[in-house]
C-alpha cells in the first residue's frame, strides 16, 4: 500500500470482548483512503485470533505483535513509526468510530487551517449513553481549560503525522499520555481545531477500562503534566471540582466579553 491520507493506529491488550466491533467500526468508514496499523501488545486472551482473521478479511489492516508487553505510549509511537499517511488518527480497541467520522475529519482538514484536531465523544455503556464533555466545556471550549483537566477525549484526536513524528508521545508518561501530549503541543505552538459539532467517536465504558482501573496512577501523571506547566495540582475532592467549575465559568465570560 502506498501513501494514504490517513493512518490510524490502535495499541490493543487483552480486549477480546470489544476489539472486533471497534476494528470493523474503522473498516466500515464512508472515507476510504486509509491504512489501519494495530498493535497487540502482547495479549494472552482470544484477541489475536480476532485481529488475525480480521487482517486476513482487509488488507488495510497492519498487524503487528509485540513479544512483550509495553504498554499504552510506546506501543502507540511504534505505529506512529509505521504509519504512512498524512494524518494519525487515534482509535482505542474498546471504542467506536462512527462511519462518517473521517469523511467529517476530512472535510474540516480541507476547509480550515490546523496542526490537530479534536471532537466531543458519545461515553456508552449497555444502560445508558451521554455526550461528553459537559455541555459548556464542550460550547466554549477554551485551551485554558487544560490548566486544570484534561477535556479532550484522547480517542478522536487526529494530528498531522509530520507534526507527530517530532513530538511524539513522552515514554516517561504510563498513564494520561495524551494530556502530556496536548501541554507539549500548545508549548511548541501548534494549533488545534475543536470541532464541538461533530460528535463521532463512541467511548465504551466499562470496569476493565484503564482510566477505572488505575485512577490513582492517571492521577499522579496528570498532576505532573500540571506542575512541569507552572500549575497547581488537582486535588480529588467535591469542593475542588466545584471550584474549577467556576473557573471554567470564569474564564467563558471572559472570553465572550473579548469577543
Amino acid at each position: 500500500m502506498g501513501k494514504v491520507f490517513f493512518s490510524i493506529i490502535m495499541s490493543v491488550y487483552n480486549d477480546e470482548n470489544f476489539i472486533e466491533a471497534s476494528v470493523r467500526s474503522i473498516l466500515n468508514q464512508t472515507f476510504l483512503d486509509f491504512e489501519f496499523i494495530v498493535i497487540n501488545d502482547a495479549s494472552n486472551d482470544k484477541t489475536d485470533e480476532i485481529l488475525n482473521s480480521l487482517a486476513l478479511y482487509d488488507k488495510r489492516i497492519k498487524y503487528f505483535k509485540n513479544n512483550n508487553n509495553i504498554g499504552l505510549t510506546k506501543s502507540l509511537n511504534h505505529a506512529i513509526s509505521l504509519s504512512q499517511g498524512e494524518w494519525i488518527v487515534r482509535q482505542d480497541s474498546d471504542d467506536i468510530s462512527l462511519p462518517q467520522r473521517l469523511k467529517d475529519a476530512y472535510n474540516m482538514i480541507k476547509a480550515k487551517n490546523f496542526d490537530f484536531y479534536s471532537t466531543p465523544a458519545i461515553s456508552f455503556n449497555e444502560f445508558k449513553s451521554k455526550t461528553i464533555p459537559d455541555y459548556l466545556t464542550r460550547k466554549f471550549f477554551n485551551i485554558d481549560f487544560l490548566k486544570y483537566k484534561n477535556c479532550l477525549i484522547h480517542g478522536t484526536l487526529i494530528i498531522r503525522r509530520d507534526i507527530m513524528l517530532k513530538v511524539m508521545y513522552d515514554q516517561k508518561f504510563i498513564f494520561s499520555q495524551d494530556f502530556k501530549l496536548y501541554h507539549d503541543l500548545f508549548n511548541s505552538g501548534y494549533t488545534l481545531f475543536y470541532n464541538e459539532s461533530s460528535i463521532t467517536y463512541k467511548l465504551r465504558i466499562h470496569d476493565n477500562r484503564s482510566t477505572k482501573t488505575n485512577n490513582l496512577d492517571q492521577l499522579n501523571f496528570f498532576n505532573q503534566v500540571l506542575l512541569e506547566n507552572g500549575y497547581g495540582q488537582y486535588i480529588d475532592s467535591f469542593m475542588n471540582r466545584i471550584k474549577i467549575k467556576l473557573i471554567e465559568i470564569k474564564l467563558i465570560i471572559t472570553s465572550l466579553i473579548k469577543n
